[in-house]
């Protein structure tokens, strides 16, 4: 049975087997794992953890790995010095989270900018801007596309007053995005495609309503509204019918209607 991903993802945490660590880079087909406990951070390949495994003899915890790094690293961190930034890879950390991120995120996270807030990778899509760059945390980067958020869509949805960034997703379909700002730069990427859709929906069907109740009155019809309850026998006294008035299968009311005149010309 193939496992699940958010399962194997969520399992993981530093006193995880490293025989468990190597089952989710092949997983997930990624050649790095980074580790971070206190804000200092080690990156390792494959190859070294291998290394690793073959010294210990034995299938050790992976917080073994981080403090093996420790004894024979002087600095915060190992960043290799040539690595793209689009790099993905595996991020485990002392506070039992495990994701996956961008060699671009984890440089931020290693202090390169320190006011890079440590809640970044909450479970909720976040974005900021930085160096002419938008860059997403690691729930944004499993849930939309970085193709979609380039440096001009997202200036110029910023620049907006509602802050909506409208996609494309096809030719028949178009996705929108509101950024709400959490602090300084940062800000929560919340999908509103549904909810404008709907209200787009409502304002088209008032409009319906309300150019259908107006030719009624141009046909000599009086309109009585009756709101949330059942129409009396006093409201329907002399009316010639009533509509019910349902939205969302929920009842808001009714029209009755009555022929008063002939309809003006």
């Amino acid at each position: 049975m193939k496992p699940d991903s958010d399962e194997l993802l969520g399992k993981l945490t530093f006193s995880s087997p490293i025989s468990e660590l190597m089952r989710v880079l092949f997983f997930y087909s990624l050649q790095y794992v980074v580790l971070e406990k206190k804000k200092k951070y080690h990156i390792f390949r494959q190859e070294d953890i291998v290394a690793f495994l073959h010294k210990s003899e034995k299938d050790t915890s992976i917080s073994k790995l981080f403090l093996f790094a420790e004894k024979g690293a002087n600095t915060r961190t190992n960043l290799p010095s040539r690595m793209k930034n689009s790099e993905r890879m595996l991020c485990i950390t002392a506070e039992k989270e495990t994701y996956i991120t961008t060699f671009e995120e984890v440089k931020y996270r290693c202090g390169e900018d320190e006011d890079f807030p440590l809640w970044w990778n909450i479970p909720l899509p976040l974005l900021t801007m930085k160096d002419h760059k938008v860059i997403l945390n690691a729930k944004a980067q499993e849930s939309f596309s970085l193709e979609d958020f380039s440096l001009k869509r997202v200036s110029d949805a910023l620049q907006r007053e509602d802050r909506l960034l409208e996609i494309n997703a096809d030719e028949n379909e178009k996705r929108v995005f509101y950024f709400e700002p959490l602090l300084a730069d940062i800000y929560l990427i919340d999908e509103v495609t549904s909810d404008l859709s709907a209200a787009e929906d409502m304002v088209w069907w008032a409009a319906v309503g309300k150019a259908w109740a107006q030719k009624m009155r141009r046909d000599g019809y009086e309109i009585h509204q009756v709101d949330g309850i059942q129409p009396s026998p006093i409201d329907l006294l002399g009316a010639d019918d009533y509509l019910t008035c349902v939205w969302d299968e929920k009842i808001l009311g009714y029209l009755c209607f009555k022929k008063m005149k002939e309809a003006s010309k």
